[in-house]
Formats: C-alpha cells, sequence, structure tokens
C-alpha cells in the first residue's frame, strides 16, 4: 500500500495516452534509457537543473535542444486529461527494462526505482 500511495502522489503522467505521447517524443531525441526515465519523473524545469540531476546529459545537448525537450514535456503533461488512475513514468520504458512487470505490456504502477533498474 505504501508504494500505491506513493506512486499515486508523485506520478506526473495521469493516463497511457499521455505516457505514449511521451514516450515517442523521447525516443526521438536519443536519449538513454536511464536520461528518459530520469526526465520524465523529474521533470526539470529548465536545461541546467536536468544537467544537474543527470550528468549524462551534458555536452550531449545544447541549451535549445534540450530547453525544446524539457518544453514538449510539459506541454504532454499540461494536455493530459484528467482522468481516474495513475501512471509513473516507468512505463516510458520497455518492459526489458522493467524487474516487474510480467506481461509484454508497458510497466504501469510500480515504484519508479523498482522498474527502471537495469536486469
Amino acid at each position: 500500500m505504501k508504494t500505491l500511495g506513493y506512486c499515486q502522489r508523485f506520478s506526473r503522467f495521469k493516463n497511457r495516452e499521455t505516457i505514449s505521447a511521451v514516450r515517442q517524443l523521447l525516443a526521438q531525441k536519443k536519449l538513454h534509457r536511464f536520461e528518459l526515465a530520469q526526465l520524465a519523473n523529474l521533470c526539470p524545469d529548465n536545461p541546467e537543473e536536468a544537467r544537474a540531476l543527470v550528468p549524462s546529459l551534458e555536452g550531449r545537448f545544447e541549451d535549445d535542444q534540450l530547453r525544446q525537450i524539457l518544453d514538449d514535456i510539459q506541454t504532454q503533461r499540461s494536455f493530459q486529461s484528467l482522468s481516474s488512475g495513475f501512471s509513473t513514468a516507468c512505463a516510458l520504458l520497455p518492459k526489458s527494462t522493467c524487474t516487474a512487470a510480467d506481461t509484454d505490456a508497458p510497466c504501469v504502477g510500480h515504484w519508479p526505482a523498482v522498474c527502471c533498474a537495469p536486469r
């Protein structure tokens, strides 16, 4: 129950459509899986904060490129519907990186630290 409460409280994305849109968006940006998960989970406000939280971004993206990625994530978050349920950014990762999923469906509703850990 603690994990469920954590996910409900701290989830950034409220529905599968938003998760899918963000996943497709970030897949086009040549981000590593870890970077993808971190940017989606943490939703940094600016390029400097993104680099501080995800040091591997340093030198790979110009400020303008990183700003565009962050703005696109924020745009998706602002347009998501207010449907019930919850999802975490671990759903942005394919099943192969999720240690908690038993199906081919994306991992949804698990604590990101469990799902985003490499196998």
